[in-house]
């Protein structure tokens, strides 16, 4: 039986985890353990270490340095343990590479799955992610050409939400609008975006009568969290069912990140916030190299989405970005289409369980 190991460090991450595990399973008997959440540990992944660095990046990952070298110390302590057939790499950037360079070390096949995103900033690390990994697994074509052309060994597979974001039914919820709220799987990001989201929907609701906002709430955020941020404005909290929910909405109010895509899927036109502390911004606008953040608009090479930033991410810009789009949700619902396509074909982890086996 072959040993596998995983290694997940974010809720994104814990969802394709299980999705290929599942997928492995259907092709030959294994046995899996490594780092993730809830839903590899429905898969039957024996969870050695939880996610504990669900960090944004900048002021907050420096203070996480200790803590991860402690964790990294402890991983690496279990591959020369168990010394795995395969060890699975699934985005979590930083970390995962300094494992990449130690069980390179060890000698034990590795393959990444969502590698960093080195095509926007600190291009180098595809360079060490091609000279150390045995595979890598990108999900986007213009980043399978990027590691291509860095000497990496790349299978472009599609993307895998392709297979996930599948509603059961679209329902009617009401007469007017319905704005979704999405503020992210990390409660700083919720305690930065929540309280900007509930106050735009306060504004729009004196402009629309009867409108409804669902706050679909990532399972990593606590409910009493978010119900003290959404006081007094017509909002249901939405904890299950995140497809039916983000697909019942006119208008998605959404942290940058996978969801941005998962919206683009759905074709529901959104606005793209994020808020983050001075420093880290100002650390992050000088390193990436990209002209916008959210995934689609990099999809699409243009702002599809509308991207509110730091001190943009404001009520009344909201407001204006949600009519703007309301106003256009054909023209902007053929847009989504078009990125939709560029996402390859459904069935991303059978053709990634086929290839890692292939090692």
């Amino acid at each position: 039986m072959l040993k596998i190991a995983i290694i997940a460090g974010e809720s994104s991450g814990d969802m394709y985890g299980a999705k290929l595990v599942e997928a492995l399973k259907e092709r030959t008997p294994a046995s899996f353990f490594g780092m993730g959440g809830e839903q590899m540990k429905a898969q039957g992944v024996e969870l050695i270490w939880g996610m504990p660095l669900s960090i944004v990046g900048g002021i907050e990952a420096v203070f996480a340095i200790p803590k991860a070298l402690s964790l990294l110390k402890e991983v690496v302590r279990k591959l020369k343990e168990t010394k795995p057939d395969l060890l699975i790499l699934i985005d979590f950037a930083e970390f995962n590479l300094s494992l990449l360079k130690a069980s390179h070390s060890l000698g034990i096949k590795t393959s990444w799955l969502s590698p960093p995103t080195a095509w926007a900033w600190r291009p180098e690390r595809a360079k060490v992610v091609a000279r150390l990994c045995n595979l890598v697994i990108p999900f986007l074509p213009f980043e399978a050409d990027f590691y291509r052309e860095s000497g990496a060994k790349v299978i472009f597979v599609g993307h895998p939400l392709l297979d996930m974001v599948k509603p059961e039914g679209r329902p009617s919820l009401s007469n007017s609008p319905i704005i979704g709220l999405l503020p992210g799987s990390r409660t700083s990001e919720v305690k930065r975006l929540l309280p900007i989201m509930s106050d735009a929907v306060r504004r729009l609701s004196a402009g629309y009568k009867d409108l409804l906002s669902l706050l679909i709430l990532s399972p990593a955020i606590q409910r009493e969290l978010a119900e003290k941020q959404i006081k007094g404005i017509p909002c249901k909290i939405i904890s299950d069912k995140r497809y039916e929910a983000m697909a019942s909405a006119d208008i998605l109010l959404v942290a940058s990140g996978t969801a941005t895509l998962e919206a683009a899927i759905l074709k529901i036109p959104s606005v793209i916030l994020y808020k983050m502390d001075t420093i880290s911004y100002i650390l992050a606008k000088f390193l990436v190299k990209t002209k916008f953040i959210g995934l689609p608009n990099i999809i699409a090479g243009k702002e599809v989405f509308p991207e509110l930033l730091q001190r943009e991410a404001r009520p009344e810009t909201i407001v204006a970005c949600v009519e703007k789009l309301l106003k256009n949700k054909p023209d902007i619902e053929k847009e989504l289409e078009a990125i939709k396509e560029k996402l390859g074909l459904e069935g991303a982890m059978n053709r990634a369980s086929d290839a890692l086996l292939g090692l």
